[in-house]
């Protein structure tokens, strides 16, 4: 649970600095992709 927050956290953090770049919005969506998959 732990690991999962602070995956959040850090994902949070990379959306701050480059909410704009497009490899990150990429990388948002895999995760958001994995994270409805994993609950």
């Amino acid at each position: 649970m732990m690991h999962l927050f602070a995956s959040i956290s850090f994902m949070q953090q990379m959306i701050e600095k480059s909410s704009n770049d497009e490899a990150a919005r990429r990388c948002i969506f895999i995760y958001k992709f994995q994270c409805s998959i994993s609950s």
